[in-house]
């Protein structure tokens, strides 16, 4: 089951025979287990969110990591002159923070993500006003081709998340496109981006900053050599291997 609701688990407690697992995608959204189910075999996509997950429900949950087809995105080690912001236009990923820290240190930005179906549109309108059209451009929702073709070309994806992100999937995109990731060390990314190799670790504005100016540091072969340890066959192995072991009886 990969629903939010997870409704699966009422029919699980009518059926206890029933064999089946869930995986969470975002924060949980209930403050415990479900009556009835003795087994939830409930699954995270990273430790940080198993852990987390844990401590509200109290229960085990194990991890399987979100992955990626490299090949599907366009590595590039000669880079242009722009940086990208890249995500959801929501005030937890931290838009308005790549947008100062750009202005501060002088250099293109493209802010570029879902707009629409967002808590805050007065945020989005905020970041919008934010963007000057010249030096910091506001693109909004892009496609895929287009989201391969900045990610490829850009010096590094400013990412400032402002909560405890459950995986991220974004920052493995723009390392498979060798391009690096300035974020914060909250939540996921602490697990894909490694500091000062693919990417750096920042808490403000001003380390933002200070990260874009050294940006040239990391080497985009180390980005796309990251990548790779966040396979779709990595991840796929690992989903098999829970499958069995609940198939024989051990769960959790």
């Amino acid at each position: 089951d990969h629903t939010h609701q997870k409704f699966i688990y009422l029919h699980k407690a009518q059926h206890p025979e029933l064999k089946v697992c869930s995986t969470l995608h975002n924060q949980v959204n209930f403050k415990n287990p479900p009556p009835g189910v003795k087994f939830m075999n409930l699954i995270g996509i990273s430790n940080s969110h198993c852990a987390e997950a844990s401590g509200i429900l109290g229960i085990h949950l194990e991890c399987v990591y979100n992955g990626i087809d490299p090949n599907n995105f366009t590595y590039n080690d000669k880079k242009q002159d722009y940086f990208i912001f890249l995500s959801r236009i929501g005030r937890m990923k931290g838009a308005h923070e790549a947008i100062e820290a750009a202005k501060q240190a002088g250099v293109n930005l493209y802010v570029a993500g879902e707009d629409i179906f967002v808590n805050d549109p007065s945020y989005v309108l905020s970041i919008m006003n934010s963007c000057d059209g010249k030096k910091i451009k506001y693109l909004g929702n892009i496609s895929e081709d287009k989201k391969r073709e900045l990610l490829a070309g850009a010096k590094a994806l400013v990412l400032p998340i402002l909560w405890n992100e459950p995986f991220g999937i974004i920052a493995l995109e723009a390392l498979a496109s060798g391009t690096p990731v300035i974020t914060a060390p909250r939540g996921a990314m602490v697990e894909i981006v490694q500091h000062k190799k693919s990417g750096f670790f920042c808490y403000n504005v001003g380390e933002i900053k200070s990260a874009i100016g050294i940006i040239d540091n990391i080497k985009s072969e180390d980005c796309r050599k990251r990548a790779e340890d966040f396979t779709l066959k990595i991840m796929t192995e690992r989903y098999l291997k829970l499958y069995e072991r609940i198939l024989v009886g051990n769960e959790w």
